[in-house]
């Protein structure tokens, strides 16, 4: 009895060649070529990094993701120089972080203001917080 061999996806040359067209369209991103070729981003990666690694395509632009970060990569076709990934200075991060201070200091101060001591003397000896 012989064992039969797992699934494998099978790439066929017109899946390389919606990912070629959409990158002939204009910039594109990596979850557009998924979503264009019906390829899984495991498959695609390895081609996109050859294609990098080849001068084939660039790095064009960087966009935010769904946490508000730079890091999904636009590529465009040719040889172009890839623009490199973007970075916060010292003072940008330590402007975020006071910001992010404040607004937890806000947030504490408007819990409280809108949750305060309950005053039950009649029904027990101590006053309950919520």
């Amino acid at each position: 009895m012989t064992l039969k061999k797992p699934p494998r996806t099978k790439i066929n040359t017109l899946a390389v060649a919606k990912m070629l067209r959409a990158l002939l369209e204009g910039p594109t991103t990596i979850t557009e070529l998924e979503e264009v070729s019906g390829l899984s981003l495991k498959t695609i990666r390895p081609y996109v990094n050859a294609l990098l690694k080849e001068k084939c395509i660039h790095v064009s632009a960087w966009e935010k993701n769904s946490i508000n970060r730079m890091v999904i990569r636009v590529f465009s076709l040719g040889h172009g120089k890839s623009v490199p990934a973007p970075t916060k200075t010292r003072a940008e991060r330590n402007k975020d972080y006071a910001l992010k201070q404040k607004a937890r200091t806000l947030t504490n101060a408007i819990t409280k203001i809108n949750h305060p001591v309950v005053n039950c003397s009649e029904y027990y000896s101590e006053p309950i917080t919520l």
